[in-house]
Parts: C-alpha cells; structure tokens; sequence
C-alpha cells in the first residue's frame, strides 16, 4: 500500500545534519510515511550517512544524480513519490514528533489543499534582528485566510513546513526554475490555485540557520530576486490589463516593485504619497497623489498595491483603508 505522505528532501554536501533530519522523521508519530532524499551530486558523504539508514528503514529512499540544483532535485522527488500528500523538509531541518500527524489531520478536515505550520529558527545565537522579526511575523500569519492576504509581503510560511495534496502539486507544476526563490513561487503559484490553505498553529518545524546556506548565498535568494518573484505573480493573478491600477507609497520597495512591474506592463496611473515633498511631482511620468486626500475619493474600480517596509506603516495604511470599506486580500494587497 502507498503511504499516507512522501517527505520530499533535496541535499547537497549535507553529510553534518542530514542524519539529524532523518530521524526526526523516524521520530514521526505517525508512522505511514516515505522520504524522497535526492542527494544532488554531493561532494561528501551525504549518500552514504542517507543508505546506513536505508538499510535499516526501508520507508528512507535515496536517489542520486549528478549536480543539477535544487529545482530538479525536488521535482525528482515528486515525480517517485507515491503518497497522497507530500511534505518538505530541507536536509538540515527538524520536525517534531507530531508534525507529519497534525498535518494531515487538518488536511483531511479541509478536504485536501495546502497546511502550513509554525517553525523556529534554531540556534537561537545565530538569529539576529532580521530574521526575529520575521519569525514572529510568521507567527502572526495563522489561519489561510492570513497565509493568503500576507503571500505577497514575505513567504508566508517556512518551506519546510509545508505539506499538500499530491494532486495539486501535479496541478500547478511543482517547482519551477526562473532564477528566483522556487520555493516562493511555488507558494504564490498554490495560493492562486482557488484550493483550501490551513495553518497548525503550533511549532512543529526547527528551521536550521547556517550562515553558508543557500538562502543566504546564492543570488536566486537576493532581495531583488524575491521582489521579481511577487511582481510575476502580481501581473499574473491579481493586476488586469483591464483595470487601473495605484501603487501606495515609494521608497525603496516601493520602487524595486514598480519597477520590477512595469517589465510585465504593469504601470500605476498614480503614485500615493503623504510626504508632502514627494505630492505633486511625477516620477517617470506617473503624477504623485495625496494618498489621504485619496482615501475621501477611493475610485473601487482601481486596483491597489501598498508597498511600504514595517508593520506599524501597514497597521496605520490598513485601518485607513478598512474606513473606505476597502477587503484586504481582494481590494488591496501589501506588497513588500
């Protein structure tokens, strides 16, 4: 019989944690699970650590290939797996016990979909301020209904806490290479996708910080390419050719985004602002507009994009909108 979930994990030169991460697996109180470990062309001895304990737990499953990257590793993993649900974990990170069984228990109450879950970042000696802040803005996103009005700000939810129904990563393509963060688009590709998202709101992901790690290295993760990444998806499921379109505020988010927009022919008609400094000028041609003289007019055939940085600009901008009657998550999005 198939098992009830497929834990897909891509690893490369994994050899010091992956063990650890398996394990936990092992730790699992629920027990019907496979794991997919795709060692990427490892320069270690990943492969070898991943088959002493094939040998003794035949729900482990290695694959080998040479050095393709990450996107194809994953999508290997897909491709062999046979549960009904699949879930991460990165080669590095650990689940707690209940983490496998809580998931899909939510899962089968929503029919299927997407179920997210808390994590930590550990050690906590290498968590800086950054990273801090946004663990605990993660911690703020959970219900689906904040996964999904928070989806073009951050990542809503830590890679390897994620769990889905296998036939909905079929659906919407698994991972995708366009040089930026794959695991960032496949969430906005999921929250456009109309299905169920859940949250167990309890930490069951330990999220390993490593100053060599991917994310922090390779330029698929910089800002610039996560700021791509959410003006793809913007042009592709909430902005419309049809209907105009006001970016609230720009800084430095604010511009990256516009910019970043524009190269899928996305432009405001109007800039709001509540510098007094910026109010009336034009920036490439775009008139900039009082954004509190805007609120008193608030035309609700335009679309509108707020990308501000910080949560106390954002709580100000969303009570003020909320005053205009205005949803968030279907009359505005923040963007960061």
């Amino acid at each position: 019989m198939n098992p009830r979930v497929s834990v897909l994990m891509a690893a490369r030169d994994a050899a010091g944690t992956i063990e650890a991460s398996l394990r936990s697996l092992q730790r699992q109180s629920l027990s019907d699970w496979e794991v997919l470990v795709v060692d990427d062309g490892s320069q270690d001895d990943t492969a070898s650590r991943v088959q002493a304990l094939v040998t003794q737990d035949p729900r482990i499953r290695l694959l080998r290939t040479s050095a393709k990257g990450v996107v194809a590793a994953r999508n290997l993993a897909a491709e062999e797996a046979r549960g009904e649900a699949v879930a991460i974990l990165d080669a590095d990170d650990l689940a707690h016990r209940l983490r496998l069984q809580l998931q899909w228990d939510q899962l089968q109450r929503q029919g299927g979909g997407v179920v997210s879950c808390f994590a930590r970042y550990f050690r906590s000696e290498a968590v800086g301020p950054g990273l801090e802040r946004y663990q605990q803005w993660l911690r703020r996103q959970d219900d689906g209904a904040a996964v999904q009005r928070a989806r073009f700000i951050e990542m809503p939810y830590a890679h390897s806490a994620l769990m889905l129904s296998y036939g909905l990563g079929e659906s919407v393509g698994w991972y995708q290479d366009y040089g930026w963060p794959e695991d960032y688009d496949l969430a906005l590709r999921l929250a456009a996708s109309g299905s169920s998202h859940g949250v167990v709101p309890r930490i069951l992901v330990a999220w390993r910080v490593r100053e060599g790690s991917a994310s922090r290295t390779e330029p698929r993760y910089s800002l610039s390419a996560f700021t791509r990444c959410r003006a793809a998806a913007l042009a592709r499921d909430y902005l419309t050719a049809e209907n105009p379109w006001l970016l609230w505020g720009h800084g430095a988010t604010g511009k990256a985004l516009r910019q970043a927009l524009a190269s899928h022919g996305y432009s405001p008609t109007a800039i709001l602002e509540v510098d007094s400094r910026k109010i009336g000028q034009r920036i490439e041609g775009i008139p900039v507009i009082n954004a509190l003289s805007w609120l008193n007019e608030d035309d609700a055939d335009h679309q509108l994009v707020v990308s501000v940085s910080g949560s106390i600009a954002r709580q100000k901008i969303r009570e003020s909108l909320a005053s205009t009657g205005r949803i968030e998550g279907e009359g505005f999005f923040f963007a960061a």
